[in-house]
């Protein structure tokens, strides 16, 4: 057992990890192409590094987000997903910026679409010395959601308190998206922080209140606008 444990330690002992960090920021992380939006949307991409990088960027439509059977499914033809990213590969020198732009290359549908962007950068082949039997490489990057709004949107949520236990479900045909709210008990004292979250159309959300009593109050955004809403 001893010589088992031996050899385990010295094969980590033979790995290097080879890490590109995200030295560079996006202006947007979150894209909403409503249906009297631009076709096109200009995200920045701008370096905090003193050092050239090379960013690479991948599209993946998402399948029934937040669902258990979610599914991220790498763009190989924009013209079949709707969505291009031009340009997917970019050099990025020291301290400056450049645009990528999305294009949607498709008219709206009846429901959402959903897309992530992953930007990343990208490092050449890892050359182990003599020593090493194992390189890794760590790529830390962002990733931009991009919702592409029906035709008609619409948001219609109801909502359903058993004891601190409050559900809400979208009916409608595009996501809303429950930004932080606030709970105050009966008496209008004592309020507190409630953590949002964005429900996709035909999906609920529990979330236990801080009070038994006392309503619940959210801001959700469509995409294009802020209101209030009450529970």
């Amino acid at each position: 057992m001893k010589n088992k444990i031996v050899g385990f330690s010295c094969a980590l002992l033979m790995m290097t990890v080879s890490t590109a960090r995200a030295d560079f920021t996006l202006s947007d992380m979150i894209i909403d192409f409503n249906p009297d939006s631009p076709r096109q949307y200009d995200v920045k991409v701008v370096s905090m590094s003193k050092e050239t990088q090379y960013i690479a960027a991948e599209t993946y439509v998402i399948e029934n987000p937040k669902e258990e059977n979610e599914k991220r499914v790498l763009v190989t033809d924009p013209q079949k997903s709707g969505l291009m990213v031009t340009p997917n590969k970019m050099v990025l020198p020291a301290n400056a910026q450049k645009v990528t732009r999305l294009l949607l290359l498709k008219p709206q549908t009846d429901q959402d679409q959903v897309f992530r962007v992953v930007f990343k950068p990208v490092i050449e082949g890892v050359e182990p010395d003599k020593n090493q039997q194992l390189s890794l490489k760590l790529l830390v990057g962002y990733e931009a959601l991009v919702i592409v709004r029906p035709k008609e949107p619409k948001i219609e949520l109801t909502a359903e308190r058993k004891g601190n236990a409050l559900t809400i479900t979208n009916k409608g045909n595009t996501n809303a998206y429950l930004q932080t709210g606030e709970q105050c008990n009966a008496t209008g004292g004592d309020c507190k922080e409630i953590q949002g979250e964005r429900i996709y159309s035909g999906q609920s959300w529990t979330v236990t209140l801080p009070h038994l009593s006392g309503t619940a109050k959210f801001t959700v955004w469509d995409g294009k606008k802020s209101e209030q809403v009450s529970f």
